[in-house]
């Protein structure tokens, strides 16, 4: 039997607790409305912080919030775990796996993305990805295990292959994995595994284009080529082999083939190289348009059902201005907190009984963006010109690594998560220790349940 709205108050049901839907959620809370939020996890990821779980750097509880926590403050808004399979447009339910449709008078659509592995999804077998926690925690283990497979490895090639990290996709994710694992070489694994030398380990970063971090650069602007020397030179000088127009063709047997014929010999192969909209897009019976990314109008409503709203990362928008062309709005946190809270706007003003002359287009304030390269060092683009500048807009190492922590801690949520951060992140810097290299996860419950009664 399908989910009744008592309250008599219009109900918005979300689907997804990343920026966008929380930003959904912040927005109608305690307003006429009555709101529920879905999703298949019953924490709030904050994934820019996911490299640094699956790089011992910080614990999966230090980038993860409870939703019920979340929603505390907020007296109309409630949740439910679930892992939502597809849609009734005429009906207005939702259908959520194992569990009674849910009904909506408003529904957004705020599912975040996916793995995108160019038409190969053998490459989805072979390689590491990390949209999540367990993701995340899965490619921690990879890398401690391998390494400690190394560390009584005879046979000199298995023993390098062990040790070489392999990271495809030379965009921000790349670059901060990168970073992070020759650090962590250098500086941790040295030290935990002194019969090992750390010369034969390598962290290779694999881009097919001719150039790292394309989402940093803006045709015509020179500063944007500036950034991307300086990030390869630091990235270089802390060890990273960097490989560039080296499209990958498969992975198989512990090694990397390339389209030109070449193999790289790696037990961790991680995939960074491209995202598309959620899977969820595919099973709503929308036709997609590029990046399986679903089409919406100016106000971010679905053509032919406006009670329905999609945004963030799942939502095809062309209107984001990159030198003289305009694209779809990138796949950005920004983005998808700015069009949560517009489509909350807009749904409060239909929900008052508006006709939908009141509704107010998206409109997107560019932010900047940023990344870490690596302890003390990080790249920031800005939207408007800094103080401290490489060219017009552009700020790099210390100042922007300075900016970088002050702007994730900022957007971490619960003060616990924060502190936490804080500590390791100063820990990290003046001794050098990532100090969450735990192997998790790795024994089930039944191996468990055996070794306690013995």
């Amino acid at each position: 039997m399908a989910q009744v709205n008592r309250s008599g108050r219009s109900k918005v049901v979300v689907v997804g607790a990343g920026f966008g839907g929380l930003s959904v959620m912040k927005t109608l809370g305690n307003k006429s409305v009555d709101v529920l939020l879905v999703d298949r996890n019953n924490y709030h990821g904050f994934w820019p912080l996911l490299y640094q779980v699956a790089t011992g750097g910080l614990d999966s509880a230090s980038i993860a919030y409870p939703i019920r926590g979340l929603i505390r403050p907020y007296k109309n808004v409630d949740f439910q775990l679930g892992n939502v399979t597809g849609v009734d447009y005429a009906n207005k339910k939702l259908i959520v796996e194992n569990s009674d449709p849910i009904d909506y008078d408003y529904l957004v659509f705020a599912a975040g993305s996916a793995q995108f592995y160019f038409g190969n999804d053998a490459l989805a077998e072979k390689t590491f990805s990390m949209k999540d926690v367990d993701e995340a925690e899965q490619i921690r283990n990879q890398v401690l295990t391998a390494f400690e497979k190394a560390n009584h490895e005879s046979d000199p090639q298995k023993r390098k292959a062990l040790m070489t990290i392999a990271i495809v996709g030379g965009g921000p994710t790349g670059v901060e994995l990168a970073g992070a694992y020759a650090e962590l070489i250098s500086h941790d694994f040295r030290k935990d595994f002194p019969n090992l030398d750390m010369k034969e380990a390598s962290v290779v970063m694999i881009e097919a284009m001719a150039t790292i971090l394309l989402p940093f650069s803006t045709p015509g602007k020179t500063e944007a080529n500036d950034l991307q020397r300086s990030v390869q030179s630091t990235l270089e000088k802390k060890g990273v082999k960097i490989m560039l127009s080296k499209p990958v063709k498969a992975v198989e047997d512990g090694a990397v083939l390339f389209n030109d014929g070449d193999t790289l010999p790696a037990e961790t192969v991680i995939w960074a190289a491209g995202v598309r909209g959620a899977l969820l897009g595919d099973k709503i019976d929308i036709k997609l348009q590029r990046g399986a990314r679903v089409p919406v109008n100016e106000f971010l409503q679905l053509e032919d059902h406006p009670e329905v709203f999609v945004i963030g990362d799942m939502a095809y928008l062309e209107g984001f201005k990159w030198g003289d062309r305009t694209m779809a709005y990138p796949m950005l946190a920004q983005v998808a907190i700015q069009m949560g809270k517009q489509a909350a706007q807009n749904i409060i003003v239909l929900a008052s009984g508006s006709s939908g002359g009141g509704l107010t287009k998206f409109s997107y304030y560019d932010k900047g963006s940023m990344a870490v390269v690596g302890r003390g060092a990080a790249i920031v683009t800005a939207s408007k010109p800094v103080k401290i500048k490489l060219g017009q807009n552009a700020l790099t190492k210390i100042p922007a690594w300075m900016m970088w922590l002050g702007v994730h801690v900022m957007f971490l949520e619960g003060w616990r998560n924060r502190w936490v951060s804080i500590f390791n992140w100063t820990w990290n810097t003046f001794n050098k220790d990532r100090g969450t290299r735990v192997l998790t996860g790795t024994r089930d419950a039944k191996t468990q349940k055996m070794e306690i009664s013995n």
